[in-house]
């Protein structure tokens, strides 16, 4: 098993640096295998709070983005999209599960920092479509997309999590008719 890289700049489609992105399905992607069992996920995201907590320390990072969605949503697109910020870091993955939700808030808040929570929400169809599409080292279990899916419908992303920020992006839309930069920017 070799060692993960730490977090790092996604390229910005116009040159440049965007955000620092760290994504346990991304780790888990990049493995030899890329096998999706619980092991692995469960090192996946070992590897990617690591990389989080190291993030955190940066006292030039003022806020951190944690994408919530199922997969094929267009987190990882609508991350691309954004302008270039080297100092802002995004912690991507489906985060389904409200106590998880709260606990990397509540980290986020703890180490100094402003957690936002960008929840992108799209049809169950269009994410298994887009999963179906994905390379098969990216690509999701079905079960367990639609498993993600459901509940974030019954418990969807809230302010009462403890984000300083909620913003929800229609991950379906085209390109032109998506948020396509930060509100504290304008």
């Amino acid at each position: 098993r070799r060692a993960a890289q730490p977090a790092r700049a996604e390229a910005h489609p116009e040159g440049g640096q965007a955000v620092i992105v760290i994504s346990p399905e991304r780790l888990l992607a990049e493995q030899a295998d890329a096998t999706y069992t619980q092991a692995a996920v469960q090192e996946a995201w070992k590897t990617a709070h690591r990389m989080l907590r190291a993030e955190l320390l940066r006292p030039e990072v003022a806020r951190v983005l944690v994408m919530v969605g199922p997969s094929g949503s267009g987190k990882t697109t609508w991350l691309a999209e954004q302008p270039e910020d080297p100092n802002l870091v995004a912690f991507d993955a489906v985060f389904s599960d409200r106590a998880r939700r709260v606990g990397i808030a509540k980290r986020i808040r703890d180490a100094g920092k402003l957690p936002v929570a960008v929840a992108l929400v799209a049809p169950l169809a269009v994410c298994l479509d887009r999963n179906a599409a994905r390379p098969p080292n990216r690509r999701v279990p079905e079960a367990a997309l639609r498993r993600a899916w459901g509940e974030l419908q019954r418990w969807p992303v809230g302010a009462d999590e403890g984000w300083s920020q909620v913003l929800w992006v229609a991950g379906e839309r085209p390109l032109g008719e998506r948020v396509r930069s930060f509100p504290w920017d304008r």
